[in-house]
């Protein structure tokens, strides 16, 4: 529920940030805002999420996800202020904690799992956990549109909804149950990249795992080529709204966030390798 409510916030964010920013500057500049708001939003996880893996071998899985989640009721106060005073400065500087945020919040959640539940669930919860997140970007897409859509374009009204989930998301990650710190001693390292590649030359000694790293992040680059496009060919091609745009990126994460109940589903206690050539194909 915590990363549910926290995806439904970050999509919201994005998109009544997109919709403000085409109302100041024109539905001609709709792709280059999309563009800007993608680099940001990948950018922090490039930088902080190896900094952020090793936090969570440190300290308390639990706590950090936790204190991402009052930072993030924080940038969404902020997306209300940059509303009420009309200031772009303030919304991008919110949206680039909130990624940063989400970048620090990653590494925890994905590894508490095997903390919280048994070994033969990890699969399950996992899927779950997966389809939740697509049911999160879903549903904050489409909620964008249709607060929009209800404020009458009064993004300073639609912004107190995020506060509002921002608050039920601090709730549910409170009642996570705590979990014991693992108390590493590996640092973190400034030069970022040396992990990269050696976490690489690790993967690449166990078969076929590589290829299937590399043609996972061409599907992921895609599937964010895709998103980013849709307001542009919505608006330009179809020459339909902003807001018609907004209901059409929502119906493409339905197929994604079925597909995570479905493995769920098939895979039960074990993990079915057999599932990955078919969902490559």
């Amino acid at each position: 529920m915590t990363q549910f409510l926290s995806n439904v916030n970050d999509n919201i964010y994005k998109y009544l940030f997109v919709f403000s920013f085409i109302d100041q500057e024109g539905a001609s500049r709709a792709p280059f805002i999309l563009s800007l708001i993608g680099i940001i939003y990948i950018l922090p996880y490039v930088f902080f999420s190896f900094a952020a893996g090793t936090l969570a071998d440190r300290f308390s899985k639990r706590n950090i996800i936790l204190i991402t989640k009052i930072v993030e009721l924080f940038t969404i106060s902020l997306l209300s202020l940059s509303f009420y005073f009309n200031n772009l400065y303030i919304r991008y500087f919110g949206f680039i904690l909130l990624s940063i945020e989400e970048a620090i919040m990653d590494p925890s959640k994905f590894s508490i799992i095997p903390e919280l539940v048994k070994k033969e669930q990890i699969t399950k919860a996992n899927s779950y956990l997966v389809a939740f997140s697509y049911n999160g970007i879903m549903l904050g897409t489409f909620l964008a549109a249709l607060l929009t859509q209800i404020a009458s374009r009064n993004y300073l009204h639609a912004s107190f909804f995020c506060l509002f989930i921002g608050i039920l998301g601090l709730f549910t990650a409170w009642k996570i149950p705590i979990t014991k710190a693992q108390k590493s001693l590996s640092k973190i390292h400034l030069f970022f990249l040396g992990d990269i590649v050696r976490t690489l030359k690790n993967a690449a000694s166990t078969p076929y795992l590589l290829p299937v790293i590399w043609s996972s992040t061409v599907f992921l680059f895609m599937a964010a080529f895709s998103q980013g496009n849709i307001f542009s060919y919505a608006i330009h091609s179809l020459r339909l709204s902003d807001l018609a745009g907004g209901y059409i990126a929502f119906v493409t994460t339905v197929g994604i966030s079925l597909g995570g109940f479905i493995v769920g589903r098939v895979s039960h206690h074990t993990l079915v390798l057999g599932i990955t050539p078919f969902a490559m194909l």
